[in-house]
């Protein structure tokens, strides 16, 4: 049997959001505390797989860093001997 009762909540639809928020935010912090406590216990498993893991991790980032930094080093010296040869024409130039 189907029985058409009213919500308490009905009228308001901001406690219905409020309570919501509440719940998704409970949630959320509820799955963090779980990958937190998931990690810690693979952690002292595997101590040596932890540690691969932040060294490649550590090795990726900074060979990444270290690639950026070589490009814009390459296209500032690039855009230096660009100007250098376009000083050097108009001193040609101004010479004649």
């Amino acid at each position: 049997m189907i029985n058409f009762t009213e919500n308490k909540y009905e009228d308001n639809h901001l406690v219905l959001c409020g309570i919501y928020a509440c719940k998704t935010v409970r949630n959320l912090w509820l799955c963090v505390v779980d990958a937190l406590h998931f990690f810690k216990r693979l952690i002292k498993r595997y101590p040596f797989a932890a540690l691969f893991v932040v060294v490649f991790t550590a090795v990726t980032f900074s060979y990444v860093e270290i690639g950026k930094a070589r490009a814009e080093r390459d296209k500032l010296s690039h855009e230096l001997y660009v100007m250098k040869q376009k000083t050097e024409q108009l001193e040609n130039i101004k010479n004649r």
